[in-house]
């Protein structure tokens, strides 16, 4: 299988300011590249019935300890656009810049920030965006991941996750929908231990152990991924119900 995704990573170099973002999202909010890089500190929270919505080009920098906890619904949609919304580390001067202003002092890798997690009832729809560096150490788990989706839903389409700590992103009680993407540089590429995982279209490279973890139970759908350069392919548990279909390894 061999696919050209519709990928674009041309990033603007820099942007106007800072934003220093809320600590809670409580109404409907706009968050866009005109006004800077946001800056989260904490665990910004967005509250059930309010929707976060980020424009094409943003680019949000999350410090260590922080993170962003989703209850409501976030949008992060730039396809069609050749400027991806971008989340990774305060540390990372690859996206707009040195925002932390130590020069080269100090340098991005997984598990700078917490993750992005999907509470109960909450929605995330991404296109077009790249997760980096997070996975730190959450409330003393060892689910040390991009994405975490808790009796949640999301969808993810034409992005990226890099290099966040050990799982690009970890289901425990959600659904999943993952289509032209890439998780790359993870110890696990895809961390499942139930609700419904749907993998349609991805590349899943570089991960230093497995490509796939689904453990104990849930449903795991794979069709026409592409598996390069992992240690290995996947486990996949007994409990899990398994369907793929046109799936290739080249692991």
């Amino acid at each position: 299988m061999k696919y050209a995704l519709a990928i674009l990573f041309l990033i603007p170099l820099s942007s106007s300011a800072d934003v220093v973002a809320p600590s809670s999202v409580g109404t409907d909010t706009i968050w866009s590249s005109e006004y800077g890089t946001y800056v989260i500190e904490g665990q910004m929270s967005i509250a059930t019935g309010t929707t976060l919505t980020v424009l094409p080009g943003t680019i949000i920098k999350i410090k260590s300890n922080s993170g962003i906890f989703v209850d409501g619904k976030i949008v992060a949609d730039s396809s069609g656009t050749s400027t991806p919304i971008i989340f990774t580390s305060f540390d990372d001067d690859e996206y707009g810049g040195d925002t932390n202003q130590n020069s080269t002092s100090t340098i991005p890798n997984g598990r700078n920030w917490l993750g992005i997690v999907f509470n109960q009832g909450s929605i995330g729809e991404f296109n077009n965006v790249i997760i980096k560096y997070s996975g730190q150490t959450m409330f003393g788990t060892n689910v040390l991941t991009g994405l975490i989706v808790n009796s949640a839903n999301l969808t993810i389409q034409n992005s990226l996750l890099s290099s966040n700590g050990r799982h690009g992103f970890a289901n425990i009680g959600g659904e999943i929908n993952m289509s032209n993407s890439i998780i790359e540089n993870n110890i696990f590429g895809v961390y499942t231990e139930s609700g419904i995982t749907n993998l349609n279209k991805n590349i899943i490279r570089n991960n230093s152990l497995e490509g796939i973890h689904a453990s104990i139970y849930g449903e795991l759908n794979l069709l026409d991924n592409q598996f390069v350069s992992n240690q290995s392919t996947g486990l996949v548990a007994a409990g899990v119900k398994f369907i793929h279909i046109g799936n290739t390894s080249l692991d």
